[in-house]
């Protein structure tokens, strides 16, 4: 498994990586390049284009790719991109729409997700009494019709944040920049052969992202803070 290039100051494992680099048509975008030299390219076609952005004041006048309910780009096979006990997933989001009812989010909404069964394995807001950011897995190959929840941890409409969702053994963790991880214990990950998607193919995801990153390694926190330092300075947050 050929892992991409990286920054000396960055920790390995990195296996696909999406940002600034892309192409557009009539504002929409088809492919969203991948910059750790594997080719991992996800790409959008006809009604499912994200809106480009071409300079988000946001994100320091940087790219970013703004995601209208069902939006969304189609990737690689996970086995690609992460290992079935142990990976970390950035992504550096903001959602743009009130939930359900005005709720402060959407409900089950995920901007990285399966494309078969999107919630058995997503990078999800959920709105309610426990509402914020998730990651959701599913260990069983679907058999039980439910996912683990790790979360929620803190996400706001229309704030910019950036956020890791990672896997070390037995535990999933989701976490903000700056802030604390909330874990659940689960079993391995099931089903690597699923596409992933970044958006929401039938999640209803509205919002934007400026960067997605994969590695198939869980990292440290001090890891952690390392990629999620790049990424904000790259956008000013």
């Amino acid at each position: 498994m050929r892992n991409g290039p990286r920054r000396a100051s960055e920790p390995l494992g990195l296996r696909a990586w999406y940002r600034e680099v892309y192409t557009a048509s009539g504002g929409l975008v088809t492919e969203w390049t991948d910059k750790s030299g594997n080719a991992f390219h996800a790409t959008a076609s006809g009604g499912a284009r994200p809106s480009e952005i071409a300079s988000d004041a946001g994100v320091n006048n940087n790219p970013s790719f703004d995601f209208n309910n069902n939006d969304a780009f189609t990737g690689v096979a996970f086995s690609n991109v992460i290992s079935a006990t142990a990976f970390s997933v950035y992504v550096g989001y903001t959602t743009t729409t009130l939930g359900y009812n005005n709720s402060a989010l959407e409900d089950n909404a995920a901007f990285i997700c399966r494309t078969t069964t999107p919630y058995h394995f997503a990078f999800m807001t959920k709105s309610g009494g426990s509402s914020g950011l998730y990651a959701a897995i599913d260990t069983d190959g679907g058999a039980s019709g439910n996912a683990v929840l790790a979360g929620p941890v803190t996400a706001t409409i229309n704030t910019w944040k950036i956020a890791v969702m990672r896997k070390n053994g037995t535990t999933l963790f989701v976490r903000n920049r700056g802030g604390t991880e909330a874990s659940a214990a689960c079993g391995d990950a099931s089903d690597l052969s699923d596409i992933f998607a970044i958006g929401g193919p039938s999640t209803g995801f509205s919002g934007r992202l400026f960067e997605v990153r994969f590695y198939n390694k869980s990292h440290s926190a001090g890891a952690q803070d390392t990629i999620m330092s790049n990424m904000a300075a790259y956008a000013a947050l």
